[in-house]
């Protein structure tokens, strides 16, 4: 019969054993891997920031470094549960459009630059294929649960895809000249300055850029 202190030992080296698998096994940050959009809402051809970032107040967090991984923009529908995973491999759906592995930085955190695709008008989350979280295929989940519902908060797990914002609908150039010409243009019900620079002050680019800040 073991000694007490045997089975102390006994005791510890088990601990020790279940902690060392824990910290080393990288299907455990399946649960907590996530990404929220910066902005609430955009509308297709907009470019949206995506970042490992705390819902309630934007903070950025990091992963170790992510290999085997890949990220998807999916409806909110289509949202799945990061439990019960299993070996399916890739989404097979089509509306599950990729979007490339995760691009982090020296501290683990993920930011992409994203365009939204020219989908229908409605909520998305974004998706993730990972070949650990359930080997040897794969399997695939989202930030978002099924359920869930557009917050109209940013740093959220949920976007919301809204039609193009209104057309340009005038342009009145101002005093000035050369490098400090300025061009008021009427965005829906905003006015912004822009640059001058052609006979009108207008660029394509100048006419995509969203509203000044008022």
């Amino acid at each position: 019969m073991a000694s007490p202190i045997a089975r102390t030992l006994r005791s510890l080296s088990l601990i020790l054993l279940v902690l060392t698998i824990f910290a080393g096994s990288p299907e455990l940050a399946a649960a907590d891997l996530g990404l929220v959009f910066k902005q609430a809402k955009a509308a297709p051809g907009d470019r949206v920031l995506l970042y490992s970032g705390r819902r309630i107040d934007g903070r950025v967090s990091g992963y170790r470094p992510l290999k085997d991984v890949e990220v998807y923009f999916v409806p909110l529908s289509l949202a799945k549960l990061q439990n019960h995973l299993r070996s399916r491999g890739r989404p097979q759906n089509a509306r599950w459009l990729p979007l490339g592995p995760p691009s982090q930085d020296e501290d683990g955190v993920i930011r992409m630059w994203i365009t939204v695709p020219g989908v229908p008008i409605g909520d998305y989350t974004v998706g993730f294929w990972c070949k650990w979280c359930g080997p040897p295929k794969g399997d695939f989940f989202t930030s978002a649960f099924p359920g869930q519902r557009w917050s109209g908060r940013r740093h959220y797990t949920i976007l919301r895809v809204t039609e193009p914002g209104p057309p340009l609908s005038e342009a009145v150039p101002t005093s000035g000249s050369g490098s400090e010409s300025r061009v008021w243009l009427l965005i829906g019900e905003r006015w912004c300055a822009r640059p001058g620079g052609s006979s009108l002050g207008l660029s394509p680019t100048d006419i995509l850029k969203p509203p000044c800040p008022g």
